[in-house]
């Protein structure tokens, strides 16, 4: 039993530095609707109207100076994996 969670966790552990080489590319939005009295952000005044805002934001990042220690990482996890796999046939 706890061979085949060695398994698992070796599996997640590699799928996980895997993915940590991935870029990541990220968006946003938002939408804002007061009624009332409010302050305008464009002129610093009260108003007592509907006013509506909206936004929208995107970021990306790509790693380019750690890639090297980011692939050994991936492959110490893949022997890892491998090490847990002939673990568990061991102790069948």
């Amino acid at each position: 039993m706890r061979s085949l969670y060695g398994v698992e966790t070796s599996e997640i552990n590699a799928k996980q530095a895997q993915w940590t080489m991935a870029p990541s590319l990220n968006f946003g939005g938002s939408y804002n609707n007061s009624w009332g009295r409010s302050i305008d952000p464009t002129t610093n005044l009260f108003i007592t109207d509907r006013f509506q805002t909206s936004g929208i934001n995107g970021s990306s990042s790509l790693l380019l100076f750690q890639t090297n220690r980011l692939r050994n990482t991936y492959k110490q996890a893949r022997i890892n994996l491998e090490a847990s796999k002939y673990d568990l046939e061991a102790s069948k």
